[in-house]
């Protein structure tokens, strides 16, 4: 299954992923979701809950190609330049759409299942529930990255 990239988000199954503020956004960051007029919904991200609850609880979820006949320079760098990971390489590169595209690039999703992260924010990570408790309806925790 091929993910479209367009300026304000990436689809894949079926659903769109905003991409506005992304390079903020980590596995466990929570805070508040702007959704202005338009198509340029983004997570301001407040904070993060600590990467000691997390590491039993995130999993490999899912690969896929990107379809690079359906994408344009100007979508995918409308962030700025990005970083992604080669194959057997420790440090990020910085991506350019020519060097992505030119590395035939693949995402990967990792995710924390709704059972662990309720148990999570239930019994560990309270500033993250404190937090969404007191913000409301707007409030989001990242459960798939």
């Amino acid at each position: 299954m091929a993910t479209s990239i367009t300026e304000h988000y990436f689809e894949f199954g079926g659903m769109k992923y905003f991409r506005e503020n992304a390079h903020n956004v980590e596995m466990a960051s929570y805070g508040e979701k702007k959704d202005p007029i338009g198509p340029k919904a983004y997570l301001d991200v407040q904070n993060k809950v600590q990467s000691e609850y997390l590491a039993s609880r995130v999993k490999f979820n899912t690969r896929t190609t990107i379809n690079w006949n359906e994408t344009t320079r100007v979508e995918v760098e409308a962030e700025g330049v990005f970083k992604f990971f080669s194959l057997g390489k420790e440090v990020a590169i910085n991506g350019t759409y020519e060097k992505a595209k030119d590395a035939k690039l693949e995402l990967v999703s990792f995710a924390i299942d709704e059972g662990p992260l309720k148990t999570m924010l239930n019994k560990e990570a309270s500033g993250a529930r404190n937090y969404l408790a007191d913000e409301g309806n707007d409030g989001r925790v990242v459960s798939e990255v």
